[in-house]
């Protein structure tokens, strides 16, 4: 593993292990997930009792409706910090349950000022009111959408976790329209998850609580795909390890080294080469699963890596320079 890690990063381990067991010891006041309601749990992450949004709100965000081909509408979160030079597109993680617009409040803006892009994050319907085909159908359709009204700007597409996946399933989705398609200029993806039926790194896991577990995986694949096997998960239509990842744009991958997805990190990496594919790969030691939205060096040093990537795929530089941020 140390061969896919840059060495920069190892002076931020002994931080990073430190986060790691606060992680851990919250993690052991978490109830049984049979005790877990996630629309509860949703709501409690994004808002307070009184319904107020609990993550500051910066000044250069706003929201707004886009408006779909069927005539459905879609909330999103718009963040632009005077003249742009492209969009990047965004779908948050959460494993299809959890999350929502405000959550990323911070990191999404930072995207916007450090890549002068309007950034456009999607707020695509969750499980278990809705389910994963329908999930995927809004997400593809908002991405449409999105290159529809901003026809002659360079675009990026990204996502986090089960954001990473709604992501580059809404981009296959996409390639039979070549005049959309070939405007998507690169896809920025951290710890995607990429195989439903479970990789081998998800499936060893265990019980240890970084973030996410084995049972935590189980919980949101039965929310959000109820009753399927992990044999009719693995469906490409479900899991992108397994479409035809051919001819697809300029991608960088993150993943932290103590996260349950990071195989399906290393294999959609491998897949993508394999298709021929220009792909960058990026290990972080001891990092657990969501770790570039802490307050660490470790998450500075990734942020920075896709800040850098948008505002590349923005300009049309070619792909080159695999190093961190000095």
């Amino acid at each position: 593993m140390k061969r896919l890690i840059d060495p920069a990063l190892f002076p931020f381990v002994e931080e990073q292990r430190r986060v790691n067991d606060g992680i851990r010891l919250a993690g052991q006041t978490l109830p049984p997930l049979d005790r877990i309601d996630p629309i509860a749990l949703r709501r409690s992450r994004s808002h307070t009792r009184d319904g107020s949004i609990r993550s500051p709100l910066d000044a250069i965000g706003r929201n707004e409706e886009i408006v779909l081909a069927d005539g459905r509408t879609v909330a999103t979160r718009i963040f632009a910090d005077g003249e742009t030079q492209g969009i990047f597109v965004h779908y948050h993680g959460g494993g299809w349950a959890l999350g929502s617009l405000y959550e990323q409040e911070a990191y999404l803006a930072a995207i916007a000022r450090s890549a002068s892009v309007k950034v456009i994050s999607v707020d695509y319907p969750l499980a278990p009111e809705h389910r994963l085909p329908e999930i995927l159908d809004v997400g593809a359709a908002s991405l449409r959408a999105i290159l529809s009204r901003h026809r002659g700007e360079p675009v990026c597409v990204g996502g986090e976790s089960a954001g990473g996946h709604v992501a580059l399933s809404s981009i296959l989705r996409l390639r039979g329209e070549p005049d959309l398609f070939d405007a998507i200029g690169g896809i920025a993806l951290c710890y995607p998850i990429t195989d439903l039926s479970m990789t081998p790194s998800q499936r060893n896991w265990g019980s240890e609580f970084l973030n996410l577990s084995t049972s935590w995986l189980e919980w949101f694949y039965a929310l959000a795909l109820p009753g399927l096997s992990p044999d009719e998960r693995r469906d490409s239509g479900f899991s992108p390890l397994y479409a035809n990842l051919g001819g697809l744009p300029p991608t960088l991958l993150c993943v932290g080294e103590r996260d349950p997805l990071l195989d399906d990190t290393l294999f959609l990496e491998r897949r993508l080469i394999a298709a021929g594919n220009d792909c960058r790969l990026h290990v972080f030691p001891e990092a657990p699963h969501g770790f570039n939205g802490q307050p660490t060096r470790m998450a500075a040093a990734c942020n920075a890596l896709v800040q850098d990537f948008i505002a590349d795929r923005a300009r049309g530089l070619p792909l080159d320079g695999e190093g961190l941020r000095p």
